[in-house]
């Protein structure tokens, strides 16, 4: 075997070596997080299947798909703020420096680490909102299938997010969650989470394609293509393809922002 075949399997080792790290501390939380996670999604699909704000009620399957998709995006957040404590304390993120492989290396299977995080918790909400719905919620083989891609790719998209979030300039993590307030959340609050793209379009044309900027928008509309096939829902292999082009856009510009933060 030539050195580089050796140096890469030498590479792909240590990065599944960390993942196995990583996936041991997310074990023992992963009982409780689910618990969380199919309480909060049966408790909203229920409310607005079934009770609905106002009059309006049966939207219990639009709000599922949103939360299948988008909600991976503030646990990000989340995660990143983790990073952003330890480079104020015990610093472990160093120790994982001093292995002998590339730095952007390390940066890129944490972005991995968390994507199967995020994978492991949002995976159930599909699942509940089917037994909540009922015979309301009608899945094909080839709408799972659909729902698994946009599913796969918001994640990536979420993975490459948090070394973004975890690369910004933050003093404390009181200063982190000041930034992500300000302005990292917003974008969620304008993901087509609560209401579609389309009925943007129609009120404003301009505010309809300045949306499409946000990268959310792709994996709300993608999830509902999937599960609905609603033909004013943005195309679900477009949306696809604008999130893994946004993932590899944002991963890049995380690494090097990290590499740039650390000092490698």
């Amino acid at each position: 075997m030539n050195t580089t075949s050796s140096r890469f399997m030498w590479n792909l080792q240590v990065c599944a070596r960390l993942i196995q790290r990583d996936l041991c501390v997310l074990v023992p939380t992963i009982k409780r997080r689910t618990i969380n996670i199919v309480l909060w999604t049966a408790i909203l699909i229920y409310i607005f299947e079934y009770v609905g704000l106002g009059s309006v009620a049966g939207l219990g399957l639009f709000i599922a798909a949103s939360e299948c998709t988008n909600k991976g995006y503030l646990r990000s957040l989340t995660s990143a703020g983790r990073v952003i404590s330890d480079l104020h304390g015990e610093r472990t993120l160093y120790y994982y420096l001093t292995l002998p492989i590339p730095s952007w290396l390390v940066f890129v299977t944490m972005a991995l680490s968390t994507t199967i995080e995020l994978i492991a918790i949002d995976v159930l909400v599909l699942p509940v909102a089917k037994l909540v719905l009922g015979d309301r919620f009608y899945l094909s083989f080839g709408a799972c299938l659909k729902a698994a891609a946009i599913f796969l790719c918001a994640h990536f998209f979420y993975g490459a997010c948090f070394l973004l979030f975890a690369s910004m300039k933050a003093s404390s993590i009181v200063d982190f969650d000041v930034k992500r307030i300000r302005y990292c959340e917003p974008l969620f609050w304008l993901s087509a989470y609560w209401f579609s793209w389309h009925q943007v379009y129609l009120k404003s044309h301009f505010f309809g394609y300045l949306l499409l900027a946000n990268p959310l928008v792709y994996a709300s509309e993608g999830m509902r293509s999937a599960l609905f096939g609603n033909p004013a829902s943005l195309p679900l292999w477009l949306c696809c393809g604008m999130l893994l082009a946004f993932t590899l856009v944002v991963g890049t510009i995380g690494v090097q922002r990290m590499i740039k933060k650390i000092d490698c």
